[in-house]
């Protein structure tokens, strides 16, 4: 049997093995969604059953750099693996005051109109980025990162006008809680306040 789900994916089902497929082209209308899907079966002699599963969509290979469109509605932005991008729409802003869903990404970029992110702490960005706790942003002069306010967290500009190897300059910050080192990488022509 095959269907198409509400997300326009394709279920196929062996009923005589219980394998399933689901296939559905990822694009950025559907990563983080969660898809459930139910199964009604009714044999021969009219017995019937009732089935679920949910999934969830994201774009995630098994080790790749992968580039994401933000969702701010999205249960999840998670790049997985590798060195992943958070890619925001022109004149999108970022408050992590309340954002949550944000997963796996080592970088953020704000070209393309001008941005903001906000209350950048150091939790945010153990939660959002690898074991390595390195966050890296790239913009221009028309984008600003600010410092939480009202904590004990210190930035401490550390080296300035490194050439990160991906052509772009950035300034390089050890921001700590007291208890956690992290290191920014902002790029230079972006507002630090």
């Amino acid at each position: 049997m095959t269907t198409t789900t509400d997300l326009s994916a394709t279920v196929s089902i062996d009923f005589n093995t219980g394998e399933y497929s689901y296939n559905i082209d990822v694009d950025n209308t559907n990563i983080g969604k969660e898809e459930d899907v139910k199964i009604y079966a009714t044999d021969g002699d009219g017995d019937t059953a009732v089935g679920n599963f949910t999934l969830h969509i994201d774009n995630r290979d098994a080790g790749g750099d992968d580039i994401l469109q933000y969702d701010a509605s999205a249960q999840r932005n998670d790049g997985g693996i590798g060195t992943d991008i958070l890619v925001l729409s022109s004149g999108e802003d970022l408050d992590f005051s309340n954002i949550s869903n944000i997963q796996n990404m080592e970088i953020i970029n704000l070209v393309g109109g001008d941005h903001d992110v906000l209350n950048l702490e150091v939790a945010d960005i153990i939660n959002m980025t690898d074991a390595d706790n390195v966050l890296t942003i790239y913009g221009d002069s028309g984008d600003s990162v600010s410092k939480p306010v009202g904590t004990a967290e210190t930035w401490t500009e550390v080296q300035t006008g490194v050439d990160d190897g991906n052509g772009h300059t950035v300034n390089v910050y050890n921001v700590s809680d007291g208890t956690h080192t992290v290191v920014v990488n902002i790029e230079q022509e972006i507002i630090v306040s």
